[in-house]
């Protein structure tokens, strides 16, 4: 229930708009506390199983490599790999083409890395983490310091197949980045009925580029707009600006404290303004953890012992058809 009621506070003022936002999206409050049970039984058979001690030495080398490396670009790659023999060259890149085209076309990288990539990440979605170039092969390194952030490579031929990379950040290290500011905000969100026109909407639309680009809007007439224009407001709080879409990181950063986004979004998922309510700006000097070193560590360490146990539970697993 705790957990839940966290969840909602990310969706909805309270837990029972939450509910009522589920069955809109045609899900329900009993689906998503099943997946929160699985969840925290899961974690918990972890703990309970596996041992993920850290050392301090352990620590001090990672802190150690930090301060060598300090001001050098890092990565956040995701791979998909996919094996290939002399014999199905062929066939292979031809499917690495064809999943490059579906992710283009708005298909989840972690949903296709799970189903399609052979290598050991494709049981955390092809996630590589933050990575230096120099840690990766020739052939991905070259491909991952030429990319934008966002973008997908081309299949790229590696020792035994092909590989997709994705470049989903960067950062430089021990670095203060301006993205690592912590927002508060206020989302209105105008939805509208299935099937309205862009001429039956655009008056809406306009009363709310009015009431909230006029200069005088913040925070506090959130709620006021939203009703001039029969939209919903929803709070968040703690929103880090690297975790939102490249455009609006760009966007937020330029605004001040009471501030709104111009309208984005679509007739079909809703036209939204985001309102500047709050900025925790990061440390002037970026700083070494080395207790959340440990934390990361020994989190990776429990992944990675997790991933083992769900390849043992799946080759152990007996499917009975009827």
């Amino acid at each position: 229930e705790q957990t839940y009621a966290r969840v909602a506070s990310n969706f909805a003022p309270n837990v029972d708009d939450f509910d009522a936002f589920l069955r809109e999206q045609g899900s329900s409050e009993r689906s998503i506390k099943r997946q929160i049970e699985g969840e925290l039984a899961w974690d918990r058979l972890l703990r309970r199983n596996f041992s993920a001690e850290v050392s301090d030495a352990q620590v001090e080398e990672i802190v150690q490599r930090l301060q060598d490396n300090r001001g050098q670009t890092e990565y956040r790659v995701s791979e998909i790999y996919l094996a290939a023999s002399p014999g199905n060259q062929d066939q292979i890149l031809a499917r690495a083409n064809q999943i490059i085209e579906q992710l283009r076309q708005g298909g989840s990288f972690p949903a296709y890395a799970r189903q399609y990539s052979d290598a050991t990440t494709a049981a955390v979605g092809g996630d590589l983490g933050w990575l230096l170039p120099g840690q990766l092969p020739n052939e991905l390194a070259q491909a991952v310091v030429q990319m934008p952030v966002g973008s997908l490579s081309p299949p790229i031929s590696v020792p035994g197949g092909f590989s997709i990379i994705a470049v989903s950040d960067s950062r430089q290290i021990l670095t203060v980045d301006p993205r690592d500011a912590v927002l508060s905000l206020k989302q209105i969100t105008v939805s509208f009925p299935p099937g309205t026109q862009v001429a039956d909407a655009e008056p809406r639309i306009e009363t709310l580029t009015r009431a909230t680009q006029t200069g005088t809007a913040g925070c506090g007439a959130a709620e006021s707009i939203a009703g001039q224009v029969g939209g919903d407001v929803v709070q968040n709080d703690n929103v880090r600006v690297r975790d939102l879409p490249p455009e609006l990181q760009q966007m937020m950063g330029e605004l001040q404290i009471g501030q709104s986004t111009p309208p984005f979004g679509s007739l079909t998922e809703g036209v939204r303004v985001l309102i500047l309510c709050g900025r925790d700006d990061p440390p002037q000097t970026a700083t070494i953890d080395p207790q959340q070193i440990e934390e990361t560590l020994r989190a990776d360490r429990r992944n990675r012992q997790a991933i083992s146990y769900l390849r043992d539970l799946r080759a152990n697993a007996i499917i009975e058809y009827r």
